[in-house]
């Protein structure tokens, strides 16, 4: 074939190279245009609209993931942790549904490698995407600086992430600081869990980590 008959010659049938660069490039926006229908035409059969989903599921260590005594006055690295009921069903189930998780607490001396290592332990650091100790940022619950540095990690906003743990205090009142949804765990009476404001009001309560997954689901759900 002689160069003037070859596709991508200027004077060819199949046009110019850039007339063909062109035509990829306006395919693509028809593309873009397109998927954004659809995802704009879902959101609203299905009443997601201009609503935040969940992205990241954040936990407490000590009575939310595992029973705080269990360490015995060990160090944390040390100690063979209690895994709570359900916890590792609940894990996997988050985790399918492609939630980013975390462990966000307050440590006394322990580092981000040591609560690792004490997850590591009982068969849970693999669920983990971060994990972030108030002894690596400087600050405790409820600061929201720690809150914060957590969100940074997975580039998820606030509102698009819960907080799950046993603290009014510490975990529902850092979480609604900064707009996230909180959860409270109260499945022991180890903390005096008084609501004194409106800032320390839990999104919802749960009694047992099995009814966590149900109730991200309801959270998702249009009001």
């Amino acid at each position: 074939m002689s160069a003037s008959g070859n596709v991508l010659s200027d004077n060819g049938g199949g046009g110019s190279c850039s007339s063909l660069a062109g035509n990829r490039a306006s395919l693509n926006k028809i593309c873009v245009v397109t998927l954004n229908y659809k995802c704009w035409f879902f959101n609203r059969e299905h009443g997601l609209e201009g609503k935040a989903l969940i992205q990241a599921v954040f936990f407490d260590l000590g009575d939310t993931l595992v029973a705080e005594e269990s360490a015995g006055g060990k160090k944390l690295w040390e100690a063979t942790l209690q895994k709570l009921p359900y916890l590792d069903e609940v894990l996997t189930d988050l985790k399918n549904r492609g939630y980013k998780l975390g462990v966000i607490t307050n440590t006394v001396t322990s580092r981000e490698e040591h609560v690792r290592m004490a997850l590591r332990r009982i068969d849970i650091e693999k669920y983990f995407d971060i994990v972030v100790t108030s002894v690596d940022v400087g600050f405790n619950k409820p600061d929201e600086r720690i809150f914060l540095t957590a969100l940074k990690a997975v580039n998820v906003k606030p509102e698009e992430a819960v907080m799950v743990g046993n603290r009014i205090s510490a975990d529902i009142l850092g979480g609604n600081r900064i707009g996230m949804k909180t959860i409270l765990f109260k499945w022991n009476e180890r903390y005096l869990n008084e609501i004194t404001s409106p800032e320390e009001q839990p999104t919802r309560t749960i009694n047992s980590l099995k009814e966590l997954p149900q109730i991200l689901t309801e959270i998702e759900k249009p009001q």
